[in-house]
């Protein structure tokens, strides 16, 4: 298949994808622009008595895209062109230069010689070895990634059955797997983590008082979710990562005022005055300890710039979602929890959680209180230890010993490797550079296989020719090799340091 059927095939898929709803752009890359030349014959146009510029007037006046008007939002303002019908090679030979007095017309094919072909910048694009054009899918900003990218797989099956056997379609380097990844991981550690907090306070206390503490995560998520619309926060990395961050503080007010209720029931019998007291002795400490935290992601939204608007993102999730967690801990924890009878029992399970609750009550009477008083008749003392540390601390940091870097180091899902030789080389050059990285990138991935799956860690080579990205409009002397490689959280290979090729 030549260079011609591809491209039409690529702007085939292209006019197919951004019909889809919540597709914001479709950008057809890895291939040359298509490029119409007009060579003028000087002697054709010394004959009919015309010259160049009168050309130029006569193919601009038909062959430009004319504006029209423009569509103005509170978000955005768009342009409205007319393009040109002049489509294909005869439309533009009929152009009129010239009419005669006899009722004649004179036309640009007859002064000059058209040829429909490609710029003459070199670019080419391999797949897995393949020749190749590259559809890049943006998603509009207000839709959800996940189910875009479900609309554009649906698409591509039917694409399929409608291009020959020797085209295949294949995805590249799908972003919506790390949000779906990142769903996963907040939804195993809600419950892992649920079911810890319970398991603890069940030991420790009652079990039905670490069910209601429990209760108050999913009402805490709830609530910074209903917010997110308000506050123009979307499901994103950012805002997944802040209900993980979070998911193990939410519960420190729960689980302080549901101890301090507890403690009250088992000395009074009214179960109201209980409740009220338990949470009124702890409300202030408690509160101020969520205001603090509160304000320690403050400062995000303060940062400037596009790192600002990505980080100020986690602030309006964590804010909210403590709020909702101090409400739920003031007014509904203790409204349950003054219906709870503190019961004695006698099985082994009961048995096995006075172990547990007893012990830490022998721990703190044995070691802790006698520690604390010691540390407060030393207090001058316990002072200048923690001083002396804070000092070692500082020490450490300012000789550089604890090192301080922005960003760390992980695996990621892509390696590139590109190709930048001086301006002017030969693209033939440039060509056999790339093509002895995409050689060298085979035996990698021949070479890392994943133990358990059988599979390579590196799914798929992309290299282009005369770019060093998605770009249309080549140069002779870049190139590039992308590798997509299978997933972190599923690959068991470490990659971080890919082994050398001999050679």
């Amino acid at each position: 298949m030549d260079e011609r059927d591809l491209r039409q095939l690529g702007l085939l898929v292209r006019d197919e994808l951004v019909r889809l709803p919540g597709v914001s752009e479709v950008e057809l890359a890895g291939s040359r622009a298509r490029e119409l030349v007009i060579e003028v014959s000087p002697s054709q146009l010394q004959r009919y008595g015309l010259t160049l510029e009168e050309v130029q007037q006569a193919v601009r006046r038909v062959a430009v895209n004319q504006p029209v008007g423009v569509i103005q939002s509170a978000s955005e303002r768009l342009r409205l062109r007319v393009p040109n019908a002049l489509q294909s090679l005869r439309d533009f030979s009929q152009i009129p230069l010239k009419n005669s007095a006899d009722g004649g017309r004179l036309l640009l094919s007859d002064v000059a010689t058209l040829r429909d072909g490609f710029s003459e910048e070199p670019l080419q694009a391999h797949f897995n070895g393949k020749p190749c054009v590259v559809v890049n899918v943006f998603q509009n900003g207000e839709e959800n990634a996940i189910s875009v990218v479900k609309q554009v797989r649906a698409a591509l099956v039917t694409l399929r059955q409608r291009f020959p056997d020797s085209v295949t379609l294949d995805t590249w380097r799908d972003r919506s797997r790390i949000i779906k990844d990142r769903l996963n991981t907040l939804g195993k550690s809600a419950w892992q983590g649920g079911l810890l907090v319970m398991l603890l306070l069940a030991l420790f206390l009652h079990p039905w008082v670490a069910l209601w503490i429990c209760v108050g995560i999913p009402v805490a998520f709830m609530g910074a979710v209903a917010l997110m619309p308000v506050l123009g926060v979307t499901l994103n990395l950012f805002s997944v990562f802040a209900f993980i961050l979070v998911l193990g503080i939410v519960v420190d007010d729960a689980i302080v005022t549901g101890e301090n209720i507890y403690s009250r029931l088992k000395k009074s019998a009214n179960g109201l005055t209980a409740a009220v007291r338990g949470t009124q002795e702890v409300a202030l400490p408690v509160t101020f300890g969520i205001l603090t935290t509160m304000m320690a992601f403050l400062p995000l939204m303060m940062i400037e710039g596009r790192r600002g608007q990505l980080y100020g993102q986690m602030s309006l999730v964590v804010i909210p979602l403590l709020l909702f967690s101090l409400i739920e801990s003031k007014w509904i924890l203790p409204a349950h929890l003054k219906h709870l009878k503190p019961r004695g029992g006698s099985g082994v399970l009961w048995r096995g959680q006075q172990f547990f609750s007893h012990g830490l009550e022998r721990f703190i009477r044995r070691f802790y209180q006698p520690f604390l008083r010691v540390a407060l008749r030393w207090r001058y003392t316990t002072l200048a230890l923690f001083v002396g540390v804070a000092i070692l601390i500082s020490a450490l940091v300012a000789s550089g010993s604890l090192r301080f870097v922005f960003f760390p180091r992980v695996q990621s899902e892509t390696a590139k490797a590109s190709v930048i030789m001086p301006i002017g080389t030969p693209f033939s050059v440039t060509a056999k550079h790339v093509e002895r990285l995409v050689e060298t990138a085979k035996q990698l991935q021949a070479r890392h296989v994943d133990p358990l799956s059988g599979q390579s860690v590196i799914r798929h080579i992309l290299s282009i020719r005369g770019a060093t990205g998605a770009s249309r409009r080549g140069q002779s002397h870049l190139g590039r090799v992308t590798l997509e490689l299978v997933s972190p959280d599923v690959r068991t290979l470490d990659i971080s340091n890919l082994a050398p090729i001999d050679g």
